[in-house]
């Protein structure tokens, strides 16, 4: 029965539309399939985008464990612009074949969610009394971004309102489990990231038929694409460099 439920669970939450920011209809599922199953759930974050967060209350004698998956695929905006096959089933639908589900919205990364949720349900079902809580939460906003420019908030908020909203509005336990697609490797270190904007000039502002050539050096021109493609030839080395440091 819950081999059953699992599937479905999977196939439901994989078959959903969730790209960033449409993260809302997955959030409302789990949250839903929460309450119905007896859990305390809640929603954090704003109506049209929020991480859901139930919990497993334990007898407060040991530690707590939260388990976190993403609500979100990558956003389809422009996507055409970015894979070959955008338009093929395998980006937004989910399906079995035999013992195998198929989709991006299951490996990525509502099967293991589904995984974590049955998990819960059957601790719950058989009435286990764990030391500590199980909290559960799905979180919106993995695919990254940050608003700059004409990418506004809160369409493109990630980190502000997705797993670190979750931590300081109630989301807290001794230890993390992060449920996602690794390969079935365990990854015991997350490094994290930062963002920056690169704005790189030349100039002054010439009419092609003007600029002299040969020019002194790319990173002399007066053509600020050329010039970025030789700061992207340059951060690559820094990449390389800052990893073997």
């Amino acid at each position: 029965q819950l081999e059953a439920e699992l599937v479905k669970v999977a196939l439901d939450l994989g078959d959903m539309d969730t790209s960033q920011p449409k993260e809302k209809i997955a959030g409302d599922y789990v949250h839903d399939w929460l309450k119905s199953n007896g859990f305390d759930s809640k929603k954090l974050g704003s109506p049209e985008r929020f991480n859901v967060l139930g919990k497993y209350a334990g007898t407060g004698n040991g530690r707590s464990l939260l388990f976190c998956s993403h609500l979100d695929n990558e956003s389809r905006e422009d996507v055409e612009w970015r894979l070959r096959d955008w338009d093929q089933p395998i980006y937004t639908k989910a399906w079995r074949e035999g013992d195998t589900l198929v989709g991006h919205g299951v490996a990525n990364d509502r099967g293991p969610m589904a995984c974590w949720m049955i998990a819960a349900k059957a601790i719950k079902d058989l009435n286990i009394k764990l030391p500590g809580d199980v909290l559960v939460s799905a979180v919106l906003g993995e695919t990254g971004g940050a608003p700059v420019d004409n990418f506004e908030s809160p369409t493109y908020d990630s980190h502000e309102l997705g797993a670190r909203y979750v931590a300081t509005h109630g989301g807290l336990a001794d230890f993390a489990l992060i449920a996602e697609a690794t390969n079935f490797t365990v990854c015991p270190t997350e490094c994290g990231f930062a963002y920056f904007k690169v704005t790189l000039y030349a100039g002054p502002a010439s009419y092609t038929p003007f600029v002299p050539y040969p020019e002194p050096s790319m990173e002399q021109s007066v053509n600020p694409i050329v010039r970025m493609a030789k700061f992207i030839e340059r951060y690559q080395q820094y990449a390389v460099e800052y990893m073997e440091k």
